[in-house]
């Protein structure tokens, strides 16, 4: 019989282990929210020059720490997804999924709706959430509420679209 594996509740970023729903939740939105400032600073920086100019005069500093940001954010996403399937008793190798167009979408969904295993799996026992994950995982699902609402109102408005 396979041994569980430990949860792993000091590295969030080990693949080994569990997450349960609110905390796969949580961890999304810490990662979010430290990416925000950067981008926003990475994005101003790039329009201040204007695009053209800044594709011709690329910022070794300002593209190295986009792209950091950028495989930072995929590694901990994919990492995050891989300890949610644990939790669902489903290998990380299903995780790939959210590399397919269309598919990400279901496997999003089923990442943030499926209901893990309430007893110890093949993966570990369960992730108990601690309270700030729950704090952070209810701030997630509002800023996913407010921005789902922005992007509608934007669309809706948008003549390009829909004229």
């Amino acid at each position: 019989m396979l041994q569980p594996v430990s949860n792993n509740l000091s590295n969030p970023l080990n693949p080994q282990g569990r997450f349960s729903r609110l905390s796969y939740l949580a961890w999304q939105t810490v990662i979010f929210l430290l990416a925000i400032p950067l981008n926003i600073y990475l994005s101003y920086e790039m329009f201040q020059i204007g695009l053209d100019e800044a594709y011709r005069r690329t910022d070794f500093l300002a593209l190295f720490l986009f792209v950091t940001l950028a495989l930072l954010v995929v590694y901990s996403s994919i990492m995050f997804a891989v300890r949610r399937l644990h939790d669902c008793n489903r290998s990380g190798w299903w995780a790939l999924l959210l590399t397919l167009p269309y598919l990400n979408i279901l496997t999003l969904l089923y990442l943030l709706l499926a209901r893990g295993h309430q007893q110890p799996n093949r993966y570990g026992p369960p992730h108990p959430t601690a309270i700030w994950e729950k704090i952070m995982a209810y701030i997630g699902l509002s800023l996913m509420l407010i921005f789902s609402v922005l992007i509608f109102l934007v669309i809706s408005k948008s003549p390009v679209l829909f004229h």
